[in-house]
């Protein structure tokens, strides 16, 4: 089992959308919401680690990155 704790939005956090275009239905709509905007950002070269940082937590995960050097025969 996984869990996780999702805080809620702060009205003052930053967001893409206006506020009315953004309010969600219920807490699983806002949290698909991060989710998909934290996926975004992991497919996009131009993120910072601070970045996703930011949008992992405000789905309520922590985000580890570990650097390794690759094998090369």
């Amino acid at each position: 089992m996984v869990t996780a704790h999702v805080p809620l939005r702060n009205p003052g956090q930053e967001t893409d959308q206006a506020p009315e275009a953004y309010a969600a239905k219920n807490p699983f709509e806002d949290l698909g919401a991060r989710l998909v905007k934290l996926g975004m950002a992991m497919q996009t070269s131009a993120s910072t680690v601070s970045d996703l940082q930011r949008l992992a937590y405000a789905c309520g995960l922590t985000l580890k990155i570990r650097a390794v050097e690759e094998d090369r025969p």
